[in-house]
């Protein structure tokens, strides 16, 4: 962590107009306190193990309009795993696809055992959500909504604490977030109607919950001792602060860029569905055409009049509807990313801005 948990403590993560919007709707379902243990164990096991992603599970309490976090345990990565149940000699007759599925019972057969061991030691054991290795433009992918509306089926208040090890240097690298009540409303009825997402906005998908710090009693009286009686642990050195943002502007700029291409992707694939539906009615309008003259003409020879067709939508069938919340998603990316990279060149214009003023002001004095 940046900054001592002192400072942290009952502190409300906010950052920018928009997020400060969000934050504003997130704080009217609560807010979520977590426990500073809890919270360092899942930064270190996601900083630990960066850049491959990782994950866990939150546990707590739902009190009132508080979701407390008390405790959390991390997952084990699905592929070591499948990698030991291959080298297993009792599972080595089995095929690729049975080795997934019994890794997948391995690894739910690992969350009760732990739940189960936690529960016998008298600590909270209840599922509230979970935590993962994120990047924060990369927050409203359609995996993690899924897995939030799962969680809020279950639990009302539950919620994904993101952790992003890129911007963790002098800034808050992490955030919880929930999904949207105008987003629950639509997700299950607009699986088969893509139409059914066009109500809703990029900003109205996720909810950006305040979080508060919660230090035990012996952790504040340490902190107080150790601020008080050291008062030379407490001087400031700027010039060893790392305030280069180079990497992570060409990390934004590089997200930029796959998320544009992402969005590129789903729209050729919608303007294709499109082009084969509009060929569909088409086609279907010229038969009905057809036949209506086929028809009049047996109405004059006195013949008995055919049925009009049904459209024959087999065709279509081949090419998959694309998701309407995924070119949503998709659109919020790009906005995200952008401003990211808005916000690091202004620092970096900033920061050259006072060095200049700096160097300006020595040549003058001299």
């Amino acid at each position: 962590m940046n900054k001592p948990s002192q400072l942290m403590a009952n502190r409300t993560l906010m950052e920018g107009p928009a997020d400060s919007a969000m934050t504003a709707r997130g704080a009217k379902d609560g807010y979520v306190e977590i426990d500073s243990l809890a919270l360092l164990k899942a930064m270190k096991h996601c900083k630990d193990n960066y850049p491959v992603p990782v994950n866990g599970q939150l546990l707590g309490l739902n009190v009132g309009n508080k979701l407390e976090v008390t405790n959390c345990f991390p997952y084990p990565q699905k592929r070591d795993i499948y990698n030991t149940l291959s080298r297993d000699k009792n599972t080595t007759n089995l095929t690729d696809k049975e080795l997934e599925e019994k890794a997948d019972e391995e690894f739910v057969k690992y969350q009760d055992k732990m739940t189960d061991l936690l529960h016998d030691i008298h600590i909270d054991c209840f599922s509230i959500g979970w935590y993962q290795t994120l990047h924060f433009g990369d927050v409203q992918s359609k995996e993690v909504i899924d897995n939030l509306v799962i969680y809020q089926e279950a639990v009302d208040m539950a919620i994904m604490l993101g952790f992003d090890p890129m911007s963790s240097t002098g800034e808050i690298s992490f955030k919880a977030y929930r999904a949207s009540d105008q987003l629950l409303e639509v997700y299950h009825g607009a699986q088969g109607d893509v139409r059914n997402f066009n109500s809703l906005k990029g900003t109205e998908l996720l909810v950006e919950v305040p979080i508060v710090i919660k230090n035990s009693i012996l952790s504040e009286c340490f902190l107080s001792q150790y601020v008080f009686d050291s008062p030379k642990q407490n001087v400031c050195v700027f010039d060893i602060l790392d305030a280069d943002h180079n990497k992570y502007l060409a990390h934004n700029l590089e997200f930029v860029s796959h998320s544009l291409e992402a969005l590129s992707e789903n729209q050729e694939k919608f303007i294709r569905y499109q082009r084969e539906l509009a060929k569909l009615t088409q086609h279907h309008k010229q038969i009905l055409e057809r036949r209506r003259l086929e028809n009049e003409q047996s109405k004059l020879k006195g013949d008995p009049m055919l049925p009009l067709p049904e459209i024959d939508l087999s065709s279509l069938k081949k090419i998959e509807r694309p998701s309407q919340l995924s070119a949503i998603v998709m659109s919020n990316e790009c906005a995200t990313h952008t401003k990211n990279v808005s916000a690091l060149c202004f620092d970096n214009i900033a920061k050259m801005s006072l060095l200049y003023h700096r160097f300006s002001t020595g040549s003058e004095s001299r």
